[in-house]
């Protein structure tokens, strides 16, 4: 562009998320270690704004190479933290401790205070108190009162080998996980050689999570695989601003970065043009599959002055010194803090443990073979089915009163006054008993049913327990065994988004600028499909 000038501290980059590949213009010589993938722009742009709570193991089983392990985890994830996120730490052993009493926002001093705590805290005695490490988490999510506002994601790293655990704890994690919205996803991590996944993949199968093995040739590309779980939450082609210091030179720096996804094939349309459309819809299990994120710096086009936030006057020519400077950092705050979210199918969900971990990460084929029982829930409501022709809201608060994942519920609505059934399949880590114990405490009076659903009830919702014929398989590919479903009755490789044409400024006034992208997914498709 004819506003760039040589000396000043800018690129145009894009980082791959398979393998922390880099390339950047201008370019520079460097044989110092880098993963893109623990920058605050790759981040910012792959999972958007987050709630993140790090759990991690210290009991005496962690000593050696499993604490070494959790240490450096929990610092690749911090690295990836941005200021529209919002992140504590919680260590357990014998009891569980918490790094503050609330999420934080993550900024620079947070964050770099987070990777000290990790240093002086992170050690290895006492016992495994799976229990106590849950408690202390909840107890610090409740208490917050001012977070993301977007995705929920708890990182549990341990050895697997807790003190005391049964069918119970399995139960109320996964109840209090689903209670938020969003819910918070619970990915697990079985840290050095030996780690036992049971209870772990227990875990994180009844709270839409996935179950990840860590050692330490595979650290990095292991923790940075939750952007592959967030990334599909999102809206794709969503800008996505980041302010963040040089790794070079320390110098403050403005992206505005995009995520890029796999085509299915290189007649496909990008991301940006449907490309991602259908992908979830009607039982289909595909998930978009992330693969980069590209960015430009402003800094390239025009010097933005003093650093953001810092005291100093502009000199004219400069960013900060135009009279239009705090309507357009209003807007960047604004889109960094976005939040379109969509929301992954069981299906999704097994699809992504199976790129994670292959058939051994996966839950739903184990799981079938032991939903042996259903729990049906009949009341009578107000209206007219055609009241009813979205039953997604009141299919999660069903979920969350029987305490299981929403995929486990079907809703059927048939004439005759309203009369709704909701089918739970009992999950194989609790019983009938227990989850019959969970819906008549919230939802066993006309009064409680109404209030907690948020329709109107005019009948005491009706229990009934039955068994499920077995099947000899199933190819269902929903997670935690059942198939899930709301039947309404009376009727890649390769590819990229990559930012690197610039932003143009016409004379700095923003009203006329706009970040121009160039679309690199239809030739890396074309290029992938290409014969060797």
């Amino acid at each position: 562009a004819k506003e760039s000038k040589p000396d000043r501290v800018g690129f145009e980059y894009y980082g791959s998320q398979s393998l922390g590949n880099y390339v950047q213009w201008p370019g520079m010589q460097d044989c110092d270690a880098y993963d893109p993938r623990y920058r605050p722009w790759y981040a910012a742009a792959a999972s958007g704004p987050k709630d993140v709570v790090l759990v991690i193991d210290c009991s005496g089983s962690m000593s050696g190479e499993r604490n070494r392990l959790a240490q450096a985890a929990a610092k690749l994830v911090v690295n990836t933290l941005t200021s529209a996120d919002y992140v504590t730490i919680v260590k357990y052993s014998s009891s569980a401790y918490s790094y503050k009493s609330t999420l934080v926002k993550a900024t620079d001093a947070t964050k770099t205070d987070l990777k000290a705590w990790i240093d002086t805290n992170i050690d290895a005695s006492g016992t495994t108190n799976f229990r106590a490490a849950f408690e202390k988490a909840w107890e610090v999510v409740d208490a917050t009162t001012t977070s993301s506002g977007c995705n929920r994601i708890m990182l549990f790293l341990s050895d697997g080998e807790p003190n005391a655990w049964d069918a119970d704890d399995y139960a109320a994690v996964a109840k209090k996980s689903a209670s938020y919205s969003p819910p918070m996803h619970l990915l697990t991590y079985g840290l050095g050689e030996g780690a036992d996944p049971t209870v772990l993949k227990g875990i994180a199968c009844g709270s839409s999570g996935i179950y990840y093995s860590v050692t330490e040739s595979t650290i990095s590309d292991t923790m940075a695989s939750y952007f592959q779980v967030l990334a599909p939450m999102l809206e794709p082609c969503k800008l996505r601003w980041t302010r963040y210091k040089d790794y070079y030179t320390g110098q403050q720096l403005l992206g505005a970065c995009l995520a890029s996804f796999e085509l299915e094939s290189a007649n496909s349309a990008t991301s940006c043009n449907g490309g991602l459309s259908g992908l979830g819809e009607n039982g289909d299990s595909r998930v978009p599959k992330l693969i980069g994120v590209g960015c430009v710096d402003m800094n390239l086009v025009v010097d933005l002055g003093p650093a953001l936030g810092q005291p100093g006057y502009p000199e004219a020519g400069t960013l900060r010194a135009h009279p239009e400077w705090k309507d357009f950092w209003a807007k960047v705050e604004s889109d960094m803090a976005v939040c379109p979210r969509i929301e992954l199918t069981t299906g999704q969900m097994e699809t992504l443990r199976g790129e994670a971990g292959g058939a051994s990460a996966m839950c739903g084929a184990e799981e079938v073979k032991k939903a042996t029982e259903e729990v049906v829930l009949t009341f009578t409501a107000s209206g007219s089915v055609s009241d009813y022709s979205d039953t997604s809201g009141l299919q999660q608060k069903i979920a969350t009163a029987a305490g299981v994942d929403k995929s486990r519920v079907t809703i059927s609505v048939v004439a005759a006054s309203v009369i709704i059934t909701a089918t739970i399949a009992v999950p194989a880590d609790t019983t009938a008993v227990a989850v019959q114990e969970s819906l008549s405490s919230t939802l066993g009076t006309v009064a409680t049913a109404t209030a907690v659903l948020g329709i109107t009830v005019e009948s005491a919702p009706d229990m009934t327990t039955v068994k499920v014929q077995e099947e000899e398989s199933s190819d269902s590919g929903l997670t935690d065994g059942e198939v899930a479903g709301i039947a309404i009755g009376a009727t890649v490789g390769g590819v990229v988004l990559l930012v690197l044409v610039g932003l143009l400024l016409r004379s700095l006034l923003f009203k006329d600028a706009k970040p121009v992208f160039t679309c690199l997914e239809k030739s890396t498709a074309e290029a992938k499909a290409a014969p060797v």
